[in-house]
């Protein structure tokens, strides 16, 4: 419906019509727009020759066919101030000025992909993860079956918060880029590399062999499969929401790996950071 060669000008005429409860007259728009009543007047006749408005006495009003393009430029308008607002540091007009650029853009792929990453957000905000409360909710409402890039980081477990962690050296045995599954149940992929460290001036590898944590079902163990870890994420984990469309959690693991023929076990927590737009 907005793949019409409509001008910048038309675009905020058609919400300002739209979006304003009062008269939508000549003086109305040339007040609004800070214009002579010439030029209004011209863009209004204009749209009106094209079939997008007709006159009601003094007033302008949008036709069926103009009140529909109209919607739909509503809702990009409104997609895009949210985008821009969870994603940048923007203030109210810098975000205004970018969305009435962007309107004008013709690229379906830019909106569609918009469109989706703003859904989901409109979807958690629904839980009031714009309070910065853990909340815990069903990834599969939100996302469609498949594997979505998520960051790990693995710190020292502490009985203390998470602000005073710590990074533990097991880290460096696993990739920083994890992924979450989406399918019937929600799981978490940790890619573990070999490792070679120096140990009493030799050469060793450190390979890790098994995973354990609680999940749904209590212990559960996790032997590797080609290096690739796949934990079942419990449905009560919760998450907090860091702003900016950052979501992060925490899970405690214990982790075997063999340094040379030496059996290590190190428990520890890892903290994994979703970010929305990423999806």
């Amino acid at each position: 419906m907005t793949n019409l060669n409509l001008t910048k000008p038309q675009i905020n005429y058609l919400l300002y019509i739209l979006e304003n409860k009062g008269p939508k007259t000549i003086t109305g728009c040339a007040n609004y727009f800070i214009c002579s009543k010439t030029n209004a007047k011209k863009i209004l006749d204009k749209m009106m020759t094209v079939g997008l408005l007709y006159k009601n006495g003094q007033d302008y009003q949008l036709t069926k066919i103009a009140y529909k393009i109209a919607l739909d430029y509503h809702q990009r308008k409104e997609n895009l101030e949210l985008f821009l607002q969870e994603t940048f540091c923007l203030n109210e007009e810098e975000i205004k000025e970018l969305v009435s650029i962007l309107l004008t853009s013709k690229g379906e792929i830019f909106f569609n992909q918009i469109n989706k990453k703003v859904k989901i957000l409109r979807e958690i905000h629904t839980k009031k993860l714009d309070k910065k409360d853990w909340t815990n909710y069903d990834f599969k409402k939100y996302f469609l079956p498949g594997l979505y890039p998520i960051t790990c980081c693995l710190y020292k477990k502490s009985k203390e918060d998470f602000s005073r962690l710590k990074p533990c050296i097991l880290r460096e045995n696993f990739e920083a880029q994890a992924y979450l599954e989406v399918n019937e149940d929600i799981s978490i992929q940790l890619k573990a590399t070999r490792m070679t460290k120096n140990q009493e001036g030799y050469q060793k590898k450190s390979v890790v062999s098994k995973i354990s944590y609680f999940g749904e079902n209590g212990k559960e163990e996790i032997n590797s499969k080609n290096g690739l870890f796949t934990l079942h994420l419990p449905q009560d984990l919760s998450w907090y929401n860091l702003g900016q469309g950052l979501l992060q959690t925490g899970i405690y693991l214990t982790i075997e790996s063999y340094l040379g023929l030496g059996l290590q076990v190190e428990r520890v927590v890892c903290i994994l950071t979703l970010n929305l737009f990423n999806i």
